[in-house]
């Protein structure tokens, strides 16, 4: 993969909100939906992921600038090096033998728990807010299945017990602390346990009112446009959001009306607004008159 930095058109002085704008503007744009059976197009929102994916983790993006790993975020230091950092984290710098330390754990009755591993996890938008399971890949081998709670957010720590490296003396094991970054969506946007849509309506829709089909992340509901709406109105449908889980309420999910004129050179309605005049004329632009 090219440059992350390049592929998301940002400086390498870039503060977290700026990475995360470039991105959302980028995925809009280059969204599968937007480009169907475009492969090129395609390749490009896969290298946007891939490059967010890296530079939305703190820790791997520091990584990346001290050239640590690559843009596939393969390691690029050597073995020693490698295993000199490992040792360096490592509650034991060195164990050559182990049954002389468990010897001497015993013997002196210390019974001390193994050391915390920690984790990063990146997960979709979509898989926080409804909860799923994902898999972690573990240092010692193997993988274990984590359950990520509905609800959950952008730099939760999910621990998982004795997942960790050995104890000693009869010790208990460590846990594995597994840190969760969550990939913005294309089109929702979440604060809190709340979620967010902007949704077009026509001007047929916004003036004489309509039912419509809403997209929320639990499934398709029917929303009712009340009639002589504007561009900018916001419609709460209670309950929809997510979890907040410090609390244990759920959310809501708001609609922000944005009126489209797809018919604007329909000359029927060209004829219509020029030969029309409301009864009570307001100037729509009056808060602005003393700027």
């Amino acid at each position: 993969m090219r440059d992350p930095y390049k592929v998301l058109g940002i400086p390498r002085s870039a503060n977290a909100d700026a990475i995360k704008a470039a991105y959302r503007r980028l995925v809009k744009q280059y969204h599968p939906d937007r480009h169907p059976d475009d492969k090129a197009a395609e390749q490009r929102f896969k290298e946007i992921q891939s490059a967010y994916d890296l530079l939305g983790n703190a820790e791997k993006r520091a990584r990346f600038d001290r050239n640590e790993i690559d843009a596939e975020g393969h390691e690029t230091v050597s073995p020693f090096e490698r295993a000199a950092r490992a040792s360096r984290n490592s509650r034991w710098k060195t164990r050559p033998n182990p049954s002389i330390f468990e010897e001497f754990f015993a013997r002196h009755d210390i019974h001390t728990k193994g050391a915390d591993v920690s984790y990063d996890l990146q997960i979709e938008f979509l898989e926080a807010v409804r909860g799923g399971k994902h898999a972690v890949h573990l240092q010692q081998g193997g993988s274990v299945q984590v359950t990520i709670p509905e609800g959950t957010e952008d730099g939760d720590v999910l621990r998982l017990r004795g997942r960790g490296t050995g104890g000693f003396g009869g010790g208990q094991p460590g846990d594995a602390l597994v840190r969760i970054s969550v990939s913005p969506h294309a089109h929702y946007v979440r604060k809190g346990a709340d979620i967010h849509l902007d949704v077009p309506v026509t001007l047929r829709e916004a003036v004489l009112g309509a039912s419509i089909e809403v997209p929320t992340p639990h499934g398709r509901v029917t929303l009712k446009v009340p009639h002589g709406s504007n561009s900018g109105r916001v419609l709460r449908l209670k309950g929809k959001g997510t979890v907040d889980r410090k609390t244990n309420t759920r959310g809501d999910f708001y609609v922000r009306l944005v009126v489209t004129i797809e018919d604007a050179e329909d000359p029927e309605l060209s004829r219509f607004l020029e030969g029309w005049s409301p009864r009570q004329a307001r100037q729509p632009r009056s808060d602005l008159a003393d700027l």
